[in-house]
């Protein structure tokens, strides 16, 4: 008899978490959460990229039948056809400030200028960059080596951790948000709106411990960094060996 999933929500990262090299999405992974849906499970995703990219690239033939996280936590759209604006949180501030100061300290640690999201797509921020009159949702640093990154996140948490959310999305990739707008609060909210019971959140990386902290189950693929396993209360498997169908599999055992 298939087990009955409903009133449980996964909420699940995408790059190295349900995707793996080249963000290739495994058969194995999309009919797992294909079971999981019709068997009465809420499936979405929290990502830090624009709200319309996931359904573009993954569905179909993945099902996603929740509100979607997007832009790293700063935005919730709705998971039917017309991706209506449910919740979202730009950037306040002077954030023009950490552009201004990355460059001007950090600019030859950086392999490309900053990007920083408008709604539905990124703009570079090169030397003519101007400013619209519009609500701007994240900024994203990307360095040429990792210790970069630690130097450049550490330096910006300083002066901005009261203001602004930062952290790593991976080894080389720093993102700013309001410090309001991370995977937690989308998390807490999609459960909300969707009146799950249960949420689970999976992912991989840095920018994930959020995910992990706003669900009611924390849950960290093999491939995990160390700080994310830390606070997680499972493991799965590696992002290689299919981790959301191990995932789903294990659900029964965990919650009886």
């Amino acid at each position: 008899m298939a087990y009955d999933y409903s009133g449980i929500l996964i909420v699940s990262d995408v790059d190295e978490t349900l995707t793996y090299y080249e963000s290739k999405m495994s058969d194995e992974n999309v009919k797992a959460v294909d079971y999981f849906t019709k068997n009465g499970g809420l499936f979405t995703l929290a990502t830090g990229r624009p709200p319309l990219y996931p359904f573009k690239l993954y569905s179909p033939p993945l099902t996603i039948n929740a509100p979607l996280c997007a832009i790293g936590g700063a935005a919730i759209i709705s998971h039917t056809e017309e991706h209506e604006v449910l919740w979202d949180c730009p950037m306040e501030g002077n954030y023009a400030e950490i552009i201004d100061r990355v460059y001007r300290k950090y600019r030859n640690l950086l392999n490309r200028n900053i990007l920083i999201n408008r709604f539905y797509d990124q703009q570079d921020v090169g030397d003519d960059f101007v400013f619209e009159d519009i609500p701007y949702y994240k900024l994203s640093i990307r360095t040429n080596e990792p210790k970069e990154a630690e130097i450049i996140v550490d330096d910006l948490k300083k002066h901005y951790g009261d203001q602004y959310y930062l952290c790593r999305s991976w080894d080389t990739g720093i993102e700013v948000t309001n410090i309001k707008a991370r995977k937690s609060v989308g998390v807490e909210k999609i459960k909300e709106m969707t009146g799950a019971k249960i949420a689970i959140g999976i992912g991989n990386y840095e920018n994930d411990i959020a995910l992990l902290e706003g669900a009611d189950i924390a849950v960290a693929v093999d491939n995990a960094i160390p700080e994310l396993k830390k606070i997680a209360d499972y493991t799965v498997a590696h992002c290689q060996d299919h981790a959301l169908k191990d995932l789903i599999e294990k659900i029964p055992h965990w919650l009886g």
